[in-house]
């Protein structure tokens, strides 16, 4: 399988014929597939660029009270909450309307103010309006610095 050239410094590893990438945030290599790629490049945007600490990042765990699991979900400084859900999808799909249902559903059990969808050439962003049923897309990443 042929990848784009990586934009961030990552390890990679080749074993028994497949490709790893190392996740900085988990701490371990995983299988380099199209949306691993993404997910990587998104953590090292996130870590790297936008500042936000590792001990706030989880990756790839189970939404509680479902069988699905999310890509990546950053937590509050401040209070630790949940406040953004980043949905990585391979870098050759689409980021549309399915994308948005899908990572809503998760925000039905998690509750966060910010939801960000991407594929790392195209990114959508909202804030939730909580209490009024309703969103706002956002121009730029929002910031979780705060």
């Amino acid at each position: 399988m042929k990848f784009p050239p990586f934009q961030h410094a990552v390890r990679t590893l080749e074993r028994e014929g497949k490709l790893y990438v190392f996740d900085i945030v988990r701490n371990n290599y995983f299988v380099l597939t199209p949306e691993e790629w993404v997910r990587q490049h998104v953590l090292h945007e996130l870590i790297h660029h936008q500042g936000i600490a590792k001990n706030r990042i989880a990756v790839e765990r189970q939404v509680k009270g479902t069988t699905k699991r999310f890509d990546i979900l950053i937590h509050s400084t401040a209070t630790g909450l949940p406040q953004c859900i980043i949905e990585c999808k391979s870098y050759n799909e689409k980021v549309g309307q399915n994308t948005l249902n899908q990572i809503g559903r998760y925000n039905l059990k998690l509750n966060v103010p910010y939801l960000v969808v991407t594929n790392w050439q195209n990114w959508i962003a909202a804030e939730i309006k909580k209490g009024e049923q309703r969103f706002t897309f956002l121009d730029s990443f929002p910031d979780l610095n705060s």
